[in-house]
């Protein structure tokens, strides 16, 4: 069992020329993060990590429309094995970014990837996988980010709810 806190600050400045004027857009991030965790070969395991934020976006020309805000993530996985050869699991993500002066809107989506294994043979090196990516389907494509003279909010097209058999061999059990 293991956890872990950590406090983080990230800083930058990029200057330009905008209309023959000077702009310095600065970025500031103040990040906790805290990992807590528990890895064992039965039972129950989880690595859980917990990010809140605050993202400063400050543009030297454009003072109204700063993008300062709260942002939370989650990210994690959580399996419970049944005997020795057989688990169940599920990776998730949590995204959060509240409205600011610039964008608002706020931005939240929560990604969720259950799952099955089982392995086989005697030396336990072939696997049996299923699992269901974004079984609530809630992908979406988005991204926040401040560069030379602009505020960009963006939203793309992204690969959405899927399910997937694998089996996979172990050569390295081999011998």
């Amino acid at each position: 069992m293991s956890n872990s806190p950590q406090f983080s600050l990230n800083m930058s400045d990029n200057y330009n020329l905008f209309n023959q004027q000077l702009n310095k857009v600065n970025t500031t991030n103040f990040n906790f993060t805290y990992n807590f965790k528990r890895d064992t070969k039965t039972g129950l395991n989880f690595d859980l990590n917990f990010s809140p934020q605050y993202r400063l976006m400050k543009s030297s020309l454009e003072r109204n429309t700063n993008s300062n805000g709260f942002v939370f993530g989650s990210n994690g996985s959580v399996e419970y094995f049944i005997g020795k050869t057989f688990k169940v699991y599920t990776n998730y993500s949590y995204t959060y970014e509240a409205g600011t002066k610039a964008f608002d809107q706020k931005f939240e989506q929560f990604l969720l990837h259950p799952g099955v294994s089982k392995k086989f043979l005697k030396n336990e090196s072939l696997m049996l996988d299923f699992m269901i990516n974004d079984v609530l389907d809630q992908n979406k494509g988005f991204s926040r980010s401040a560069s030379t003279s602009i505020f960009t909010q963006r939203r793309y097209d992204t690969i959405r709810r899927y399910y997937m058999l694998k089996l996979s061999w172990d050569f390295t059990k081999m011998f």
